[in-house]
């Protein structure tokens, strides 16, 4: 196995509303993208003793650098993507959210990645209360 093609943190979760009722809406984003093909992202939300509560599958498209970021004192040039680095994966609403993640991505024919784990750690935006 290898390192995933690309790196994965949780940005926000959202409770919204929807037409089938109340869900949580996750937001991950990508970046350090190793692979430019296409590349399908297996993400799990697990919760504190974990236990996979959501399996999403992602494919991402075919992407092209546009540009760079300039580097910082402490930070390389960060390119910058002709798409989205957005991924949003849709829950049910339940009494315990998800703590953490984990994802593997498949590029290629047969080129699985090893599992690699994050915290939920971002923010908690409960817009169902207006």
């Amino acid at each position: 196995m290898a390192i995933p093609c690309l790196d994965i943190q949780h940005v926000k979760t959202s409770c919204q509303h929807e037409e089938t009722g109340l869900i949580n809406r996750y937001l991950f984003q990508w970046q350090n993208r190793r692979q430019l093909g296409s590349v399908v992202i297996h993400l799990d939300l697990l919760d504190i003793r974990g236990k996979v509560l959501t399996t999403s599958r992602t494919k991402l498209s075919k992407i092209q650098v546009t540009s760079y970021l300039p580097a910082t004192a402490t930070e390389p040039p960060k390119p910058q993507y002709d798409g989205s680095v957005f991924i949003q994966i849709d829950d049910v609403l339940r009494d315990e959210l998800p703590a953490t993640f984990r994802y593997r991505t498949v590029s290629g024919a047969f080129k699985k990645s090893d599992l690699v784990s994050g915290l939920i750690d971002g923010p908690y935006d409960n817009s169902s209360v207006d």
